[in-house]
């Protein structure tokens, strides 16, 4: 199905559900850190190959609270056959076992200004994501990037004790905030993500996003989310 400007200014859309890692905040810095020190203890591979086995693999357990990430993290490692002293050398390097990779350092362009908008405030703006932490862990990263108090909800994979994409996820969020699926847009990046909140009946707007993404609405900047509230700049509308 594919939305228009009219489809989401006529009142049903009445909430916004935001991932937050590569949608509100670069989430890659501590991961390309990683890359750098591999390469340096002689593995090289590509981002996109290595962090998808890590969050398809490894990552679900820790998002659902079954597993530390620093336990997850030396079992990535463990897989790509590193073992004892150069494991421990690695999380040192990498201060992993005080953070984690997407620790969030920098918002991205656009979203402060973006959510500071008058129009935002008709809204019901909502974070649900997949995090190593509690809401409160969350939350404080947003609170430090400058986003403290646009959100009313914030909700954590752990706190819920499941992980995105699963249907149940986006249905616990959507029901704690008072709303109807057909109410709420998920904003994501991941196009597994973007496919679980449609399954879930959640509009689906993609940024930040790769080419094989679906979703209903797909935006090149975060500016851009503002043509959802007050039509005036064009966002590409899925056909």
């Amino acid at each position: 199905m594919a939305l228009s400007h009219r489809n989401l200014l006529d009142g049903s859309i009445a909430g916004l559900l935001f991932d937050a890692g590569d949608v509100l905040f670069d989430a890659t810095p501590g991961r390309r850190r990683l890359l750098r020190v591999l390469a340096q203890m002689g593995l090289h591979t590509q981002y996109t190959y290595f962090f998808r086995i890590w969050e398809r693999n490894f990552l679900r357990e820790v998002y659902c609270g079954r597993k530390t990430y620093l336990d997850a993290f030396r079992e990535l490692l463990h897989s790509f056959g590193f073992t004892g002293a150069p494991i421990e050398e690695i999380v040192l390097a990498t201060a992993v076992q005080r953070r984690t990779l997407e620790e969030p350092e920098r918002l991205l362009p656009g979203v402060r200004e973006t959510l500071a908008r008058r129009e935002f405030g008709q809204l019901a703006l909502g974070v649900l994501a997949n995090a190593a932490g509690p809401s409160v862990d969350v939350e404080r990263q947003l609170t430090d990037l400058g986003l403290g108090g646009r959100f009313r909800w914030i909700f954590s994979s752990v706190d819920l004790g499941i992980a995105l994409p699963q249907k149940a996820a986006y249905l616990a969020a959507v029901e704690a905030m008072g709303l109807a699926p057909r109410q709420v847009a998920f904003v994501g990046h991941d196009s597994n993500e973007l496919a679980g909140a449609a399954a879930a009946g959640l509009s689906t707007i993609a940024i930040n996003y790769d080419p094989s993404t679906a979703a209903d609405v797909y935006l090149e900047n975060f500016h851009q989310l503002a043509s959802i509230i007050d039509h005036r700049q064009p966002a590409r509308i899925a056909g």
